[in-house]
């Protein structure tokens, strides 16, 4: 009410236009993405990884491990977080894992979790599967997989764990990242 008097006071009139300061930018985005990229990929060393936290995902989870593990341009690291629940999430990702040639190479018992490493001979890409005994949320899994160090790359992509890939994804995301003038 008192900054309704002011304005008649000073002869102002306001419209209020939500999102009116965003409009250029909006439009300038727009614009941009009908203009065609120019410039050369440029690709670098950069290593790409992907971390599927999954929490229930018995259903999903296959085909989102086969996804992300059939790239064209497989990622380095693909590092799996089951974030506890109450299905057989665990069992469906060893058979998968195991389905596509990957063998359990090392695990460890932790006091809250236990930590399997991966690894299928020829592909470039290492596997870590963390696997809680008690639910945790998808932000603390990320973060414990971030402090002990086990994330070993530039680049790094966070999908849900039922998340199916297109094949040629990890390629266009390469080449999307790097572009010299």
């Amino acid at each position: 009410m008192e900054l309704e008097r002011k304005h008649r006071r000073n002869h102002c009139i306001v419209i209020p236009v939500p999102g009116l300061m965003a409009m250029p930018t909006v439009l300038l985005n727009a614009a941009l993405n009908l203009v065609r990229e120019r410039g050369s990929v440029a690709l670098g060393p950069d290593r790409l990884a992907v971390v599927a936290p999954m929490y229930n995902e018995e259903v999903g989870a296959e085909r989102a491990l086969r996804s992300l593990l059939a790239q064209t341009e497989p990622f380095d690291q693909l590092l799996v977080s089951i974030n506890g629940g109450t299905d057989a999430t665990p069992e469906v990702v060893a058979r998968t894992l195991g389905a596509c040639g990957f063998a359990q190479v090392e695990a460890e018992e932790h006091f809250d979790h236990e930590l399997a490493r991966w690894r299928k001979e020829g592909s470039p890409t290492e596997v870590v599967v963390l696997e809680y005994g008690a639910p945790v949320s998808k932000a603390h899994s990320v973060n414990l997989l971030l402090t002990r160090g086990l994330l070993d790359a530039d680049r790094v992509l966070i999908v849900d764990g039922d998340t199916e890939l297109d094949p040629g994804f990890a390629a266009a995301a390469r080449r999307a990242t790097y572009r010299l003038p």
